[in-house]
Order: C-alpha cells, then sequence, then structure tokens
C-alpha cells in the first residue's frame, strides 16, 4: 500500500556530501493519489464567474482571466491576466478553440488556441486526450470556443462561447464520486441564446458580479429599481429592408451628416454606413436589437443604433443594399426622462 506524506528519514550521504534518504514518492504517485480525489477541470471560485473565464481583447485578440485548474492530477495556477492571439479569418468562417493543456513532455500546464478549420459551417476542432486506456503526453480542457467571422479585424464577446461548465470539455473540480456535472446548465443556456431570449440575456449580464456580499437583497433591489425605472417591451421586430438606403460617412462629410456619431462611439468610423428607417419609439426610448443568427453571422453590425422620435438609424461597416436585417428588440423606456 502507498501511504505519504510522512518525514523522510536521512540513511546516510552520497559522494557529493547529499544526503540520502529511506523513502520518496515521484509526481506520478502523487499523481494517482490527486485523481482519486479531484476530478480534472476548473476550481469555482467566485461563483465559477472569473476562474479562467475568456473575454473579448483589442482586435483579434482574448484575454483570459487568472484561475486555477487540475488536469490527469496535475495543478495548474494563472496569477495574471494573459492575452492570446488569434488570427484572422480569410473567406470562410472559422471557430477556434480557447484550452489549458498539460504537456507531460514539457513539464508544465498553460493556455494556447486550437485553431478551427474555415468552412461554411465551421466547427470547434477537438482537444487532444490520451485514448482510453492509452497513456500520452497531452491532455487538454477546452474552456472556450471563438467564432471568428470571414473578414473580420475584431472579435466581439457575444462571438465567444463559455464551455468550463461543459463537463464533456471542461468542468468544474469535484470528488470522483461526486462530480459537479453542469452540462445540462450549459446546454439550457446555450439554447437560451441561440432563441434570442433578450430578457434571459439581458438579466444575466445585469446581475453578473453583483451576487455575493448579500444575494437576495442585492437581487431584490435591483428587480425594484428596473421595474420603478421603466417598462420591458422584447416583441416587437426590426427590419431593414432590402430597398434601404445606405449612405457613407467619411472624414470630409462625418461632421455634417453625423456629427454625434464620429465624436462618440465611432471616432474612427469603423462602422461608416448607415440607414434611417421608420420605427415607433420615442427619443427617450433605449433601445437594443438583438440580431437573429442570419444577421448576426454578417459580422458587420456596428457598435449602437441612434434613436429618434419614430426612426432608428442603423450602422454597419459595408453598404448592406439589397441586404434584409432583422432583429428583435429590447427596450427600455423611460418613465422619468426629461
Amino acid at each position: 500500500m502507498i501511504s505519504f506524506p510522512y518525514n523522510a528519514n536521512i540513511t546516510g550521504y552520497d559522494s557529493d556530501g547529499m544526503p540520502i534518504f529511506d523513502r520518496a514518492i515521484d509526481a506520478l504517485t502523487q499523481r494517482q493519489l490527486t485523481k482519486l480525489f479531484y476530478t480534472n477541470g476548473v476550481h469555482a471560485d467566485n461563483n465559477g464567474q472569473s476562474n479562467f473565464k475568456v473575454n473579448a481583447g483589442t482586435g483579434m485578440t482574448v484575454v483570459v482571466d487568472p484561475g486555477s485548474c487540475c488536469i490527469e492530477g496535475a495543478y495548474g495556477i494563472e496569477d495574471e491576466r494573459r492575452t492570446l492571439a488569434i488570427q484572422a479569418a480569410d473567406s470562410m468562417d472559422r471557430i477556434d478553440r480557447v484550452v489549458i493543456r498539460l504537456d507531460d513532455a514539457e513539464r508544465k500546464i498553460d493556455l494556447y488556441v486550437l485553431k478551427g478549420t474555415p468552412a461554411s459551417v465551421p466547427a470547434a476542432p477537438a482537444l487532444t486526450r490520451p485514448v482510453s486506456g492509452e497513456s500520452g503526453d497531452i491532455y487538454e480542457l477546452g474552456i472556450a470556443d471563438v467564432f471568428i467571422s470571414k473578414n473580420t479585424t475584431t472579435i466581439a464577446q457575444d462571438r465567444i462561447t463559455d464551455t468550463r461548465l461543459n463537463a464533456s470539455l471542461c468542468g468544474i473540480i469535484g470528488t470522483p464520486n461526486t462530480v459537479i456535472d453542469a452540462s445540462n446548465y450549459y446546454t439550457q443556456f446555450q439554447a437560451a441564446l441561440n432563441r434570442n431570449e433578450v430578457i434571459f440575456k439581458t438579466w444575466f449580464y445585469t446581475i453578473k458580479g453583483i451576487l455575493g456580499q448579500d444575494e437576495a437583497g442585492n437581487l431584490l433591489n435591483l428587480i425594484n429599481d428596473l421595474e420603478s425605472r421603466m417598462i420591458t417591451d422584447h416583441n416587437t421586430v426590426i427590419i431593414v429592408p432590402t430597398t434601404a438606403t445606405w449612405t457613407q460617412l467619411t472624414a470630409d462629410n462625418a461632421a455634417t451628416l453625423d456629427p454625434q456619431y464620429k465624436a462618440g462611439p465611432d471616432p474612427n468610423l469603423k462602422y461608416p454606413w448607415f440607414t434611417d428607417i421608420s420605427f415607433s419609439c420615442s427619443e427617450d426610448d433605449e433601445i437594443y436589437p438583438e440580431w437573429d443568427a442570419d444577421t448576426a453571422e454578417l459580422g458587420c453590425l456596428g457598435p449602437c443604433i441612434k434613436v429618434t422620435t419614430n426612426k432608428l438609424r442603423i450602422y454597419c461597416n459595408a453598404d448592406m443594399t439589397g441586404t434584409q436585417l432583422r432583429a428583435y428588440q429590447y427596450t427600455k423606456r423611460k418613465r422619468n426622462a426629461v
């Protein structure tokens, strides 16, 4: 029977004067014991919200939060935020996978990006793991999938799919007899997002990071605050027709055609094309469009829309003449707007 740790006794000294101990263990023995108590995955600290969470960075980069993990009995700890580069897609879309990799040959655990295969319907690359019953040097945990739209130069947060709760790809560390399998919740989250469940997404990102000190109190205050300040309407569909007229903003005409837009959210005019559509709204409304799958795949929608009385201005990075854009709206109507 293997048992440890215990203090070792010095039984003598070698020719260099170094002590010789009567017992020792190697890394394999330690890992065998660790695997009896801990499963593969990331630790669920801070409610699992920040431990190795993958965030959109600047340009074609993602930023991974600090965290700790266990892979095949080996531990990995990252104390700093890490920036990883993503290669741009060419003429076809691609899905890359951000992984935590155990490499026994290199004797390390580190973060990597697995590049996917470009395709009209892309899929994330497979994880490298030893075949059952065989040994291998590489074992990977998939913590996020990143959709890279063709011809894009940035990565949006909504194109990053968090897979840490998916036990088949990563999972939360538990004990072998009480594994924390959050795959069912992961599936429900993704189904809700894919169905454009706007209320769920807005609620989720609003309370994210708030809960912790007084969950019930904070959540109740948030609900009461939302209820007292706004009315929610998310059933109306926003349609930009194929016949819409698109106008291009330039350095020469932006100051005249749309000075607030250039001076505000898009000073470099990355989304210079705009069109105005009729829409039932007031200038006090805050409208957030949730673009459907076909529209979102275009990867060209600007950082905001402009709301005026009974009119919306939609911004894109290309002339969308002849293309229909469709979205569901999530509106916050301020009751006490000035």
